[in-house]
Order: structure tokens, then C-alpha cells, then sequence
């Protein structure tokens, strides 16, 4: 566990790319805090499926998930260094969310530590995805300007599906991490990404987070 990286093929001539990006993949969270987690978000799911949107968030009109737009109006934690960030809804913090985000923050650190890279001033928000039979998330990014930082996400369940990272310069060279339970993955945020298709019939269950710079939040 720890860092990996994400290495483009070795170039044959000096005009060809040359791509080594560092990736993470930590360990964290017994069975009982998954379950509670578990249940927690399955509650605030019924609070979403139907409420209007607060405002507008993009959205792949081909993605078979239909509601993380609206998860994405909210922050499933407290994290108040978020400038500007007023306008998301935040739900109500619980011992387990707060756990999540202590969860997220020590594995961002040590990531840091890792890369003897050093700490700058973030915020941290998330969402969940709840998937059921036939449903993927859709391929994207998050941010791919001179600002770009860190995404990730938590699996609070164990299927048979994958996280597929593509390389942003060689769309054929891919990395693939299995949907583990306990799991977190985190990659720079302009690393395009998606989700292979849910066939299971139980619940396919994660938390997606973004780590910005706290400046920049708009």
C-alpha cells in the first residue's frame, strides 16, 4: 500500500511523451464502521432521489447513475476551509462521517509524505455513489487546469467491479483497481477515470471526494 506510479511506455525518441504519475492506494476501516457508514448513506440517498437542484453541476447525459448531481450539491463533511463554499448544503455530521474525513485526511498525508511533497492549504468534499444492476459511473475528470490537485475514492462495499484510471496521454495504457471495501484510491484530478458496469444485485457503494486548493473553489 502506499504510492504507485502510473508510468507511460518507455519513449523511443526524444519527441515522444514520457508520463509518470503518482498514484495511492491505502487500507482503512473494519467492518463495523463500513456497515454504519453503509446505512448512514442509504438514509441520506432517500433525501436526495427527489429534492430540486441547488444549482447547476455538469453532467455526462449518458451516465446510467442519475443522481450524482445532486449528491454533488452537498458536502458529506464539515470541512469549513472550503472559501466560498457556502452554497453546499452540508448534512448533518455523524461520528462515522467525521471518521471518513479524519480516514481521508491521514491517507492524503501520508501520500504527501511519501512524495516529500509539502502540505498546502485544501479543502476536502464529497458524495456518495450508490449503484445498482447495470449502472456504471460514465468516464471523466474532475479538473485539468494549472490548479489541479487530488481526487479519489472510498468503497464501502467488495463487487466485481473495477476503477479504471486512462492515461491523458495514451488512452490505450490503463490502470485498474478492483472494488475492495475498506479501500482508498487517489489520483491527480485531471487523470481521466470511470467505472465498469455493475452486474451484481446487491448494492455497489462508494464515496468520491475531490482534495482542492482552498482558493480556488468557485
Amino acid at each position: 500500500m502506499g504510492v504507485i506510479w502510473f508510468n507511460s511506455s518507455t519513449p523511443l525518441t526524444k519527441f515522444s511523451p514520457n508520463l509518470k504519475i503518482p498514484l495511492y492506494r491505502g487500507v482503512e476501516g473494519d467492518d463495523e464502521f463500513l456497515k454504519k457508514l453503509t446505512s448512514q448513506i442509504l438514509e441520506l440517498e432517500k433525501q436526495i432521489v427527489d429534492e430540486k437542484l441547488v444549482s447547476e453541476v455538469p453532467k455526462n447525459l449518458k451516465d446510467p447513475y442519475p443522481h450524482t448531481q445532486h449528491w454533488k450539491q452537498h458536502s458529506l463533511f464539515w470541512d469549513k476551509s472550503v472559501l466560498g463554499g457556502e452554497h453546499l448544503k452540508r448534512f448533518e455530521m455523524t461520528p462515522e462521517l467525521e471518521k471518513m474525513f479524519h480516514i481521508i485526511r491521514k491517507q492524503y498525508l501520508l501520500f504527501l509524505k511519501e512524495l516529500n511533497y509539502p502540505r498546502i492549504k485544501v479543502y476536502i468534499h464529497g458524495w456518495a455513489n450508490v449503484l445498482r444492476k447495470w449502472q456504471w459511473i460514465s468516464l471523466h475528470d474532475h479538473q485539468a487546469d494549472e490548479a489541479a490537485y487530488l481526487s479519489g475514492t472510498y468503497y464501502l462495499t467488495t463487487v466485481d467491479t473495477t476503477l479504471k484510471l486512462i492515461n491523458p496521454i495514451r488512452v490505450d495504457q490503463t490502470d485498474v483497481f478492483p472494488t475492495v471495501k475498506g479501500t482508498i484510491i487517489m489520483f491527480p484530478s485531471y487523470i481521466p477515470h470511470e467505472s465498469s458496469t455493475y452486474e451484481g444485485d446487491e448494492l455497489r457503494i462508494s464515496l468520491a471526494f475531490e482534495i482542492g486548493r482552498a482558493h480556488v473553489w468557485t
